[in-house]
């Protein structure tokens, strides 16, 4: 069975706060579990919502209309 983290783990692995976190649990971009009173996320579910939260670089184009 997986280790699962609390939000402040998830947190301190994400390198962001604690209420982005939880605020990325409360509109569904993380899944996370409430066995309790305390959310539980799975390690990979936490990779996979940082990986699609990367920035995502364009290319800068000439806008001087030339």
């Amino acid at each position: 069975m997986a280790e699962f983290m609390n939000c402040e783990q998830a947190a301190a692995v994400a390198k962001c706060s604690i209420y982005k976190i939880r605020e990325a649990i409360k509109v569904g971009a993380l899944k996370a579990f409430r066995p309790g009173k305390v959310y539980v996320i799975d390690p990979s579910d936490l990779d996979a919502w940082i990986r699609s939260s990367a920035v995502k670089m364009r290319k800068k184009t000439d806008k001087r209309g030339g």
